[in-house]
This record gives C-alpha cells, sequence and structure tokens, in this order.
C-alpha cells in the first residue's frame, strides 16, 4: 500500500512507499545531428557554406513548439509503469503543464486517473527541459507522491525523454524513479529560438546563500552551484537546522537554466551522510543578474510549502 509522506525540508517522512510514487521526468542527453540547411530569424532557408548569408543563419535549436502542445507516452517508478497524457505550454523556454497518469493495463495499481500540475524551464540551445510539481487538479484515490520531470526535447523523433524526478530521504536515502518517454500529438508553434543571454549566469562555478521556508521555521540555505554554458546546472546545497551553525544536512542536485529568460529549476538528488527523515526538494524560480538575486519556490511532494519563500545571492 502507498503511503503519504510528510514534507520537507521540515516535516518528518512517513512510511517510505517504494511501489506508485507520482511521477515525471525527463533526463538523459542525447545528441542530435546538425541540418545541412539553416532558417534565418525571418525564415529564410540558407546554405551555411554561403559566406554572404553567414551573418543572418540563426543559431541552431532544439526548442519545444512555442504555445500549447500534447503529448503521449508512459513512465516508470518503483518498477510499475503508468500511462501518460500530458498538455505543455512553452513560452520562450518558461514552461507550465498538466500531467494525467493513468494504470497501465497490463499491471493496474488502482489509481485510475489523476492529474496534476508542473512548471519549470527548458533550454532551446540544448533541448533540456526540468519540471518540478505543482499540485493536484484530479486527486487520486489514495495518497501518492507529486514528482518531476528531468530530461531534454529530441526534434528528430519529436519525443521528451528522461526520467521521473522524485526525492530521497536521509532514512531511505535512495530515488526510485524510472525512465519516461512521451511523444508530442498535438501543436505546431515554431520551435523555441535560442535568444540572446540576457539574462544568464556566468558560465562555471558559484556560491550562494540565504533562506527557505516550507512548513516550519525559515532556514538558512548555502551552496555551490555550477553552470556549464550550455543549460545544464550541478550543484550542492546545505539547508541550516534552522542555522547553518547546525545543519540538517547537505543534498545534490542538478537542474537547467535558460539563459535569455533567467528561469533556474532544480531537481533534487540524494542526500549526503544523511541522518534524518527529511525529504529533499525542487526549486522551480529565477535569476536576475542586476541584484544576483535567485528567487522562487520550494516544491516537495505534497505542495505544502508556500510560494515564494526561496531566496538566495548567487556570487
Amino acid at each position: 500500500m502507498i503511503q503519504p509522506r510528510a514534507n520537507g525540508p521540515n516535516a518528518p517522512l512517513s512510511t517510505r512507499a517504494r511501489s506508485a510514487r507520482h511521477v515525471v521526468a525527463l533526463v538523459a542527453l542525447v545528441s542530435v545531428g546538425a541540418c545541412e540547411l539553416h532558417h534565418t530569424s525571418n525564415g529564410d532557408v540558407v546554405d551555411p557554406a554561403d559566406t554572404d548569408v553567414a551573418d543572418t543563419v540563426a543559431p541552431a535549436t532544439r526548442g519545444l513548439p512555442e504555445g500549447v502542445s500534447s503529448w503521449s507516452g508512459q513512465l516508470d517508478v518503483a518498477t510499475f509503469t503508468f500511462l501518460a497524457e500530458a498538455t505543455l505550454t512553452n513560452s520562450g523556454g518558461d514552461l507550465t503543464a498538466t500531467l494525467t497518469i493513468s494504470d497501465s493495463p497490463g499491471a493496474p495499481l488502482g489509481i485510475g486517473t489523476a492529474t496534476y500540475t508542473l512548471s519549470g524551464t527548458h533550454d532551446p540551445g540544448s533541448g533540456l527541459v526540468a519540471l518540478a510539481p505543482g499540485n493536484w487538479t484530479v486527486v487520486p484515490p489514495f495518497d501518492i507522491e507529486l514528482d518531476g520531470f528531468d530530461g531534454h526535447y529530441d526534434p528528430d523523433t519529436d519525443t521528451l525523454v528522461g526520467v521521473v524526478a522524485d526525492y530521497a530521504s536521509g532514512s531511505d536515502n535512495s530515488l526510485q524513479g524510472g525512465p519516461a518517454t512521451l511523444t508530442r500529438t498535438s501543436g505546431d508553434g515554431a520551435a523555441t529560438a535560442v535568444a540572446a543571454p540576457t539574462k544568464g549566469l556566468t558560465a562555471g562555478a558559484h556560491t550562494f546563500t540565504g533562506t527557505l521556508q516550507c512548513t516550519g521555521p525559515v532556514r538558512d540555505v548555502s551552496g555551490d552551484l555550477s553552470w556549464d554554458g550550455a543549460g545544464r546546472l550541478t550543484g550542492r546545497m546545505t539547508v541550516g537546522g534552522p542555522d547553518l551553525a547546525a545543519p540538517l544536512g547537505q543534498f545534490d542536485f542538478v537542474g537547467v537554466h535558460n539563459p535569455a529568460t533567467g528561469a533556474i529549476t532544480l531537481v533534487p538528488k540524494l542526500w549526503i551522510a544523511p541522518d534524518h527523515s527529511t525529504l529533499t526538494f525542487f526549486v522551480d524560480g529565477s535569476y536576475d543578474p542586476s541584484t544576483g538575486r535567485f528567487d522562487g519556490d520550494q516544491r516537495t511532494n505534497t505542495a505544502a510549502c508556500p510560494d515564494a519563500t526561496w531566496h538566495v545571492v548567487v556570487e
């Protein structure tokens, strides 16, 4: 039986459900071959070997379709397979989505059909996609987790490919998300273009300090963050208990950054040397290069964290 889990980083963890955690994800970097012909910003097709037009060739994009699109496929969590239908809204790489999951006919778990919201970040240069969970809009018949996506868009196959992104706890430091593949079924918007990086981090290593809050006190947070200059973030954060003099612990994360919009979505990984039952969490927000601030929302398995309580400064 699937058990509910309390929110982190401020609440204890109930018995871990290793069966059906609510899913969604998209990870893995797949190389995509370059096209022989390219489109200019006004839609003309040109040969890059033509030096007369070389300056007009737009940067290559692996961008998702702009506007609303629909997707269909399946995803795995804790060895269970679920059917998945998603509606994705893309505005320059800023993403919102709804995901409907249902039982696989071959091995029904009894969830029927359930739907929840997500939000996240897409980098059109690399195709990377990260989605953090929001809240249920069609509630399942029993308590299961809200999960996210970490993956990429492959324009050659018109698919989102990756893994379900879920949570680890100090007392059960493992991840149960499996593979996910969704194929576009409708939506013919133009691919998101690679735009000028006016709101981007500088490529390389950074540190950050600030505060967060979920269901308990305001906590200090600090960490290391590295951006590869091509969409992917990696790092590690320390969560205060509530201050950094007595930290709750550290956990690793990955993420996606769009340097044109400033958007950042962080996806949790494992705790480092854990000794507690607190859950890791997502962060979905944006970076402002004029102030160095990265502000946003914590996202957890039960959508209990208040919005706009993640506030850090990136150095």
